[in-house]
């Protein structure tokens, strides 16, 4: 009987083997941000986009025209700091930063930076939730580019610090085959405000 049961485990052990391909081995890695796919192929196709002052210009203007008149969420997976919330008027605004990153988190080449401030109505279940300082996921989409910090002040109904309203990419001051991703002031519509968490993984296959 013994003899019979190790010959039906061996025949069970060669199919599992037999069954399984070489080289089809999977693990788990950090899935590429949608900013990050784009700045990628963006400058890809834009080899002259850094040249000169023109193609700056020419190469900034096509850059925004992407990320602000798309359904796509270029801001999706961004860890993103709340600044303030302020009640103006009769809803609540929230101003949220990508200028600080939480620790260990890193952009995937050739992203080195991605900044810009939004703001959103934060819906008032969660007002008493958020907390200043502590970083969030923000699922939406973008409603429009906010032109400086005036109307952001004006919007979220007080003063506050936005750090740049540049909009374009740049070369890195520190690495030369990275880039900062500068989105200026955006007013965003939020689906969802959630504690971030990390970076989500996806499985791959070497």
């Amino acid at each position: 009987m013994r003899k019979i049961l190790y010959f039906i485990m061996f025949v069970a052990l060669l199919s599992v083997i037999s069954c399984a391909k070489p080289g089809e081995r999977t693990r788990m890695v950090d899935k590429k941000l949608p900013i990050e796919e784009l700045v990628d192929s963006f400058m890809m196709q834009h080899s002259n986009y850094l040249n000169n002052d023109v193609t700056i210009e020419e190469g900034d203007k096509e850059f925004q025209k992407i990320v602000i008149d798309t359904t796509t969420n270029y801001l999706e997976g961004i860890p993103m700091r709340l600044v303030t919330i302020n009640k103006n008027g009769k809803v609540y605004m929230g101003q949220f930063e990508s200028w600080i990153k939480p620790n260990g988190f890193e952009y995937q080449a050739p992203v080195c930076d991605v900044n810009f401030d939004v703001l959103t109505v934060v819906p008032d279940s969660l007002v008493n939730t958020l907390r200043e300082k502590e970083y969030y996921s923000l699922e939406g989409v973008v409603i429009e580019r906010i032109a400086n910090i005036s109307v952001l002040e004006t919007l979220l109904g007080k003063g506050t610090i936005a750090y740049t309203n540049t909009f374009g990419i740049r070369k890195d001051d520190i690495w030369d085959d990275k880039y900062d991703v500068n989105l200026g002031l955006i007013y965003f519509h939020a689906k969802s405000i959630k504690p971030y968490s990390g970076r989500e993984k996806i499985e791959e296959k070497y």
